[in-house]
């Protein structure tokens, strides 16, 4: 018994498990995900319960948020997941014109969704605050893909900054969640932004306005569609 105890902690720690409303079973530490959706199917939405800590020893969760201010961040957080802001940790990209929000975990700010060195610094900063505190692991979100290209208009630059910031991810065994909208771009760009990632979640509305998501790239993952 002690050794079966002790193998499953260990694979409790080595996964990042998902709230029970999500169809989806744990995945390894470093796993990225990108969320694909038309904005009626929400993928931010999904995106944000994908990142939602189950619990205190799955850590904290931190959100770059391409197209929000720091209240509307922490509203929707609470609002979707039910975690309190302190939780949460966001990157904005108003260029600090609001103040931030009363309870977040940690804030920062870029001058504007183009400023991808500056997201990845102010990434980095409040990575480590957050796993170097109580908080521990981290959960790791952009929403989204899909601002980054209408700023920069080069896919490369977004497709080595997206290759880089994964990498990140990976090695430190966080989680990563990246939402994003296809329908806003042709089939060559849509091809090339997915490529950093290991898996893709499609999430689509039902001709009968149900949202449901398929997995793509995860073993041990059902690949049909399922109700959310």
């Amino acid at each position: 018994m002690s050794v079966n105890s002790g193998s499953e902690a260990a694979s409790t720690r080595d996964r990042y498990e998902f709230t029970s409303d999500l169809p989806l079973q744990p995945v390894s530490t470093g796993t990225t995900l990108v969320v694909r959706g038309d904005p009626a199917a929400a993928p931010g939405e999904l995106a944000m319960r994908l990142l939602s800590p189950v619990s205190h020893g799955q850590g904290g969760t931190l959100l770059v948020d391409t197209d929000d201010t720091f209240h509307g961040t922490a509203t929707r957080w609470t609002d979707v997941t039910g975690c309190p802001a302190s939780r949460l940790a966001v990157v904005a990209c108003d260029g600090g014109r609001e103040a931030p929000a009363d309870g977040l975990g940690a804030v920062a700010c870029v001058s504007q969704p183009n400023d991808l060195t500056g997201l990845g610094i102010q990434y980095s900063k409040l990575a480590r605050s957050f796993t170097e505190g109580p908080r521990g692991r981290l959960r790791v979100g952009l929403d989204s893909v899909s601002t980054l290209l209408m700023y920069c208009e080069d896919v490369q630059t977004v497709y080595r900054f997206l290759h880089t910031f994964t990498g990140r991810i990976r090695s430190t065994g966080q989680l990563g969640v990246f939402a994003f909208n296809p329908a806003m771009h042709d089939e060559r760009v849509s091809s090339v932004v997915a490529q950093p990632f290991d898996a893709a979640i499609d999430v689509r509305l039902t001709d009968d306005g149900e949202r449901e998501m398929r997995v793509s790239g995860l073993p041990d993952q059902s690949t049909t569609w399922s109700s959310l």
